[in-house]
C-alpha cells in the first residue's frame, strides 16, 4: 500500500519519517564548506608566515579527503 506521507520518487538522500540521510548530508557538506573557507582565509591572511599549525590544518584537511 502506498503511504501518502512518503514521497513516491527516489532521491539520493531523502528526508522522510524513517530515513534522515538528507540531514546527515547537509551537515557534512556544511562542515566541509566551512573548513575549506577557514583554510582559504588562513592561507590568504598568513601568506608569508605559514606555521606548524597551518601545516597541521592542511594535512588534516587533505587526510579527510577534502
Amino acid at each position: 500500500m502506498i503511504d501518502p506521507n512518503e514521497p513516491n520518487w527516489k532521491s539520493f538522500a531523502p528526508i522522510t519519517t524513517y530515513d534522515k540521510a538528507g540531514y546527515v548530508w547537509i551537515a557534512v557538506l556544511n562542515g566541509m564548506t566551512f573548513s575549506l573557507l577557514v583554510l582559504a582565509i588562513r592561507l590568504w591572511y598568513k601568506q608569508a608566515a605559514f606555521g606548524k599549525d597551518d601545516s597541521l590544518f592542511v594535512a588534516a584537511s587533505v587526510s579527510l579527503g577534502l
